[in-house]
Parts: C-alpha cells; sequence; structure tokens
C-alpha cells in the first residue's frame, strides 16, 4: 500500500484540537520566524519584479501578498509570499531533512485561510501538518540528485495544509497530493549559477500546493500511488532510503526516534517535525553556520579585528564543502554566490563582527575591507566530519599566535536552540528590511500568541500590510 493512503486519512480526519499544545507552541515559533523572514525578503531583489508581474496578471483580490499593500488570487499570494520567506535565506530548516519547510507552508495555508475566512485553529493546524508532510519526505529521500528538496518536498506539504484548509475528505487530500506530483520542480542549479530562482523554489512550492488542492476540491484527479508508484516521487526524486539514518552522522535526533526507512507514514500524529526545526542566526547557507559559531565566538571573546589576522582556516566535512566551498569574486559574485560563499560568510565575521542582512546586499557585497580579507580564508576538507559538525576553525594571528577552536553543536539546533528573546530580535530585525518598514511589530506578536483563539487570520494579515 503506498504511504499517499495512509497520510491522506490522517490528514483529512485529524481535528485542530486533536494537536498536542507543546506542537501548536513549536509552530508559533515557527511562524514568527516565517513571518520575519518573508518580511525582510520583501526588499530582496527579483521580489519587487515578481510582484509587479503578479499586479499585471490581477485576478480575484482574495489573499494579501506581505508589504506590498496588494491582495492577488490565493496562488499568485502564495507564490509572492513564498519568494519572499525564502530570498533571505534566513528561513528554518530541519537540519536532518535538508528541507526548509515553512517558507512554502506557511505562504500557502496563510493564502488560503484568509481567502476561505478559516479559524486560526484551522489554520496552525493546516501549518503543523504541511511542515510535517514536507519534512517526512525529506528524511525519507535517499539521495540529493541535484534537486532542491525545499521546492520539491515543500509542494507536498503546501498541498497537505492547502487541502486541509479547504476540507477535503481522504480521497480529496490523495488527488491533491497527485495533483501536485505533476508540478514538484527545483534544481540546485540555481545555487550554481547565482540565479534568482532558488528563492522562487519555495514561492512555485507554495502556489502548485494551493492549486493542487483547489483542483482537487472541484474533482479534478491526480496520480493515486503518489509516493511509491512506478514512476512516484520515490522513483523520481532520489529513491526511498531503506537504512536508518546514524544520529552521529547528523548529531540530530527528535530525542526518542531514529529516522529509518518508515519515516514518512511512522507515528502520525505522534510524532511532529515542526518541533524538531532548527532557526538560523545568520542570514546564509546552514552549512556555514558552525563555523560562523566558532569564528564569532573568538572574535568577542579575543577582540580580534581583521587587520590582526594572517589568515583564518576552517576544517569541515565533504557535505558542507560541497555546498559552501564558493569561490567570491569582489566585484563579480552576485547576492545568491555570497550566501554561498564560506569564504565569504568568514571574512564578514571579520571585518563586520556579526554576519547578517546587511552583508548580503548589493552593498553589503561591494564592501571593499570584507573584500580585502576573502583571500586569506581557507577551507580544509576533512573526510572524517560527516556532516556538519564537529568543525574547527582557526585563526593564524599576524603576531605568530594561532588560535584554534572546535564546534560541536551548531547554534538554532534542537541541542543550541535560539531562545524566545532571539527569536523575537531576529524578527525585530528583519522587520526593518521589510519593503516598506511598518511598525508592526508588537501586534503581530500579540496575533500570533493568540492566533488558535482567533475566529479568522485577518488581524494576522493586517499586520503584515
Amino acid at each position: 500500500m503506498d504511504p499517499v493512503v495512509p497520510i491522506s486519512k490522517f490528514i483529512a480526519n485529524i481535528r485542530a484540537e486533536d494537536i498536542p499544545r507543546h506542537v501548536e507552541a513549536s509552530a508559533k515559533r515557527a511562524l514568527i520566524d516565517t513571518l520575519g523572514c518573508i518580511l525582510a525578503g520583501s526588499s530582496a531583489p527579483g521580489v519587487r519584479e515578481l510582484v509587479a508581474q503578479i499586479e499585471e496578471w490581477g485576478g480575484a483580490a482574495q489573499s494579501a501578498v506581505a508589504a506590498f499593500g496588494t491582495r492577488a488570487p490565493a496562488p499568485f499570494a502564495a507564490l509572492a509570499n513564498g519568494a519572499m520567506a525564502h530570498a533571505r535565506d534566513f528561513d528554518d530548516t530541519h537540519d536532518v531533512a535538508g528541507v526548509h519547510s515553512c517558507a512554502s507552508v506557511v505562504p500557502a495555508a496563510l493564502a488560503l485561510a484568509e481567502s476561505e475566512n478559516v479559524s486560526g485553529a484551522d489554520f496552525l493546524a493546516a501549518l503543523i501538518l504541511g511542515v510535517d508532510l514536507a519534512c517526512r519526505l525529506g528524511l525519507s529521500v535517499e539521495r540529493y540528485a541535484g534537486w532542491h528538496l525545499t521546492g520539491i518536498c515543500g509542494a507536498f506539504g503546501a498541498a497537505a495544509a492547502s487541502a486541509k484548509l479547504l476540507k477535503l475528505d481522504a480521497e480529496g487530500v490523495r488527488n491533491a497530493l497527485g495533483i501536485v506530483l505533476s508540478q514538484t520542480a527545483g534544481t540546485l542549479q540555481s545555487v550554481v549559477d547565482g540565479a534568482h530562482t532558488k528563492r522562487l523554489h519555495a514561492g512555485f512550492a507554495a502556489q502548485a500546493g494551493v492549486v493542487a488542492a483547489q483542483l482537487a476540491a472541484r474533482g479534478v484527479t491526480g496520480a493515486k500511488d503518489v509516493f511509491e508508484g512506478r514512476f512516484g516521487f520515490f522513483h523520481l526524486y532520489g529513491g526511498r532510503k531503506n537504512e536508518r539514518t546514524d544520529p552521529a552522522e547528523v548529531r540530530q535526533t527528535d530525542g526518542s526516534h531514529e529516522y529509518a526507512n518508515d519515516a514518512l507514514a511512522r507515528d502520525l500524529g505522534f510524532r511532529y517535525e515542526i518541533e524538531h526545526l532548527s532557526f538560523k542566526p545568520y542570514p546564509c547557507c546552514r552549512a556555514s553556520h558552525g563555523v560562523l559559531d566558532g569564528l564569532l565566538e573568538m572574535i568577542r571573546e579575543k577582540g580580534i579585528r581583521s587587520y590582526d589576522v594572517e589568515k583564518a582556516r576552517a576544517h569541515v566535512s565533504p557535505w558542507i564543502a560541497r555546498l559552501v566551498d564558493r569561490p567570491f569574486v569582489p566585484g563579480e559574485s552576485g547576492v545568491v554566490t555570497s550566501q554561498f560563499s564560506l569564504p565569504y560568510h568568514m571574512a564578514c565575521a571579520l571585518v563586520r563582527g556579526n554576519v547578517f542582512l546587511d552583508a548580503f546586499t548589493e552593498e553589503g557585497i561591494t564592501d571593499a575591507r570584507v573584500a580585502e580579507v576573502v583571500p586569506r580564508m581557507e577551507l580544509v576538507i576533512d573526510a572524517s566530519i560527516r556532516h556538519k559538525v564537529p568543525v574547527r576553525v582557526e585563526v593564524f594571528l599576524k603576531s605568530g599566535e594561532v588560535l584554534s577552536t572546535t564546534v560541536a553543536q551548531v547554534r538554532g539546533g534542537l541541542e543550541r536552540p535560539m531562545n524566545e528573546s532571539e527569536l523575537e530580535e531576529k524578527f525585530l530585525k528583519c522587520a526593518r528590511f521589510s519593503h516598506p518598514d511598518v511598525d508592526r511589530r508588537s501586534a503581530l506578536f500579540q496575533e500570533i500568541n493568540e492566533i488558535d483563539a482567533r475566529e479568522d487570520v485577518s488581524g494576522l494579515v493586517s499586520c503584515l500590510l
């Protein structure tokens, strides 16, 4: 039996009140983080052009396009908000699954919750279910094979959330997931080429999920054996993982379960992957974060300045190098490339004493001070390191002194989480990059904290316009 059968039944039948309160609390944390990323992403390159195109298309004013004060058909609003959520590379990750789930699921759920006038509790439940499916898919894929899993898995999460909000029965949910199978895409070539399409993947996934559920609601059918059919998800996108994931490899577990070959449908209703998300303290590829943790800690503790440094060296895994061992060429490399260049990230840390959104703007990437330091940053690939950690950072000072530190856990993950005040501070900083910067912060926090008691999401949406 294809896993789509129990998954569809579960999504259709579970009620908002069946979801534990601690899971809802995790969802509210994820919502705060994602909405902050959406506001920050509203001023990112490529976003204004996308919104302008959506406005030209026109159509029913169903759902809000955040920060731009406009409304669009629900699929288009999901597209725009999804692109914003992922544009700054600041959105949450599931460190084991390798999926940025909320960037697709939140925009899809928010667009339909507004257009369908559903309760805040139902919106939150749909968000939880969508994130859960997107992350479970990421946990189950055997290999990446060049696909950007955020776009691939995020589309299924968006479809699941949308189907729940449209109150589809089990067969309707199955059709929605079958329809979205025909829309999933997202290649890592956009990262290699530094293209805007990388940030669009989350938006495309959000849009696809809304469209799939809406078509299913009208009786359109989709593929039946969605995940394990002859040409289903696993055969197309990298195969199904048959072995257990070694917790030592990823340094991340949920405390009670190993991730195994039945991760997709196991413990539905008892294990929710939204509780296992990591939130980013730095707006760049997650693979750089362990090195940045160590380097910034040394900068704070030792008072290091860039002019004191002869060179800095990071010892990282082949996995990290594959993602962020990208040369940064001042005057040639663009914003997307800067988000995936660990030498650039290290240079920013040494020059600026932090790594935040201002480093990943057109102005930031042309900072002559950073450009001068980049060539002194080195990466050493250590095959004995299996995933994100441990990483070792060495700083060679011009005085001859050598400083070194080892990072065993990455900040923002389950073992070293960001607390509530840190998440709030991140949101406030992100909001300052909004287009335009509107003081909507205190009201938005209240709406999120009380969303499960709201009759609809109109209050939440009004804080985003």
